[in-house]
């Protein structure tokens, strides 16, 4: 089988170089930045999922602020959590964090760190530990699918993020 060849003729007839027109070369380079406008912000992820991942790092970015508080004041130090008025708080000087209506959040604490039906806590010692847990962040538009899951371990009190739910 023969491969395909593009000649072209030159205005005297004779065959000439191989190649493409400048204008052709344009029309293909036009087509392929119109797909790529068109495919960017579908490859971007949707608007909740960027919503949930800057949730969930101010989240996370507030549970290492309050570790390193309770190492370098050597007491411990609690971030609470509440489930119904969707903030999370804390002592020592770090702001509260309210959630955005669009975030949906599940919480795994210690039942000893209980306040009451709605409010819990997590616990930061001198030592670095704490009283461990997990907080998944979904969207409030749909139950289940892509979401953050920040854990915190119980013994290193190192704070870890990362996507699912």
């Amino acid at each position: 089988m023969k491969a395909w060849r593009y000649r072209r003729r030159t205005r005297n007839g004779k065959r000439g170089p191989l190649g493409f027109t400048l204008l052709e070369l344009l029309v293909v380079l036009a087509l392929i930045a119109l797909a790529a406008a068109i495919a960017a912000p579908l490859a971007g992820g949707s608007g909740d999922a960027q919503v949930i991942d800057a949730a969930a790092s101010e989240i996370a970015s507030h549970l290492r602020a309050t570790r390193s508080a309770a190492i370098g004041a050597n007491t411990p130090r609690s971030v609470t959590v509440d489930v119904e008025a969707r903030t999370l708080g804390s002592e020592g000087g770090v702001a509260a964090i309210r959630l955005p209506r669009k975030v949906e959040m599940d919480v795994t604490l210690a039942s000893s760190q209980a306040i009451d039906a709605s409010r819990t806590r997590v616990t930061f010692y001198p030592d670095g530990s704490a009283s461990g847990g997990r907080i998944v962040l979904r969207p409030a538009s749909q139950a289940a699918g892509m979401g953050a899951i920040i854990d915190i371990n119980w013994l290193s009190g190192r704070v870890s993020m990362r996507k699912g739910g």
